[in-house]
């Protein structure tokens, strides 16, 4: 029987005849395997990857979805605006209020001694942290080629967020999101 795998009981493992067909019929899986052109399946992938085919969306509703992403961004924005505004002028309402004074001028440099110890920790959190986090909020609008980089990207604004939430899958995607979110919360961080 072909590719029957037989058992060897003395040496508590089994064989197969595969290899053995494969050398009848003249086919060397070893030269089939070291013959595969690796270098032209990546970059036949890369291309592909590079054309869009796999997020493409028809440009017409990318147009006329454009208009409602600029609005809602609009409102996001001047909400966090008109928030930060609020909290400066609370904080700046509390500095007037405190009266809190500096005799001397050894006093004033001792406030940055504490900064000069962290400065290691949040040089390596903003490298660690924030440098990919503000790299991956540009590239959200870009069309973003791996080839071409950040710099080279073409800009796209707006696009893939319209094209996100306007998705027939968005709301399921949102609350699986809130789900995991909810659940992360109560496991990860549990009350004391």
């Amino acid at each position: 029987m072909a590719g029957a795998v037989k058992s060897n009981k003395i040496k508590k493992s089994a064989t197969s005849d595969w290899m053995e067909i494969e050398k009848q019929r003249g086919i060397s899986v070893a030269t089939s395997v070291m013959g595969f052109d690796y270098k032209s399946a990546l970059k036949s992938i890369t291309v592909d990857a590079n054309k869009g085919l796999m997020f493409d969306d028809d440009k017409r509703d990318i147009v006329r979805r454009r208009p409602v992403a600029r609005v809602i961004f609009g409102i996001v924005l001047i909400s966090i605006l008109v928030c930060g505004y609020l909290v400066w002028t609370k904080e700046k309402a509390a500095k007037k209020s405190k009266t809190e004074t500096l005799k001397n001028d050894s006093s004033k440099m001792f406030r940055f001694v504490p900064w000069m110890f962290l400065a290691p920790a949040i040089i390596s959190i903003a490298l660690w942290s924030y440098y990919p986090l503000i790299r991956g909020a540009i590239m959200a609008f870009q069309d973003y080629k791996p080839m071409l980089g950040v710099a080279g990207s073409p800009w796209v604004g707006f696009d893939h967020f319209a094209a996100f939430f306007n998705s027939v899958n968005f709301f399921r995607l949102l609350k699986n999101t809130l789900t995991i979110s909810v659940v992360s919360l109560l496991f990860g961080f549990p009350a004391p």
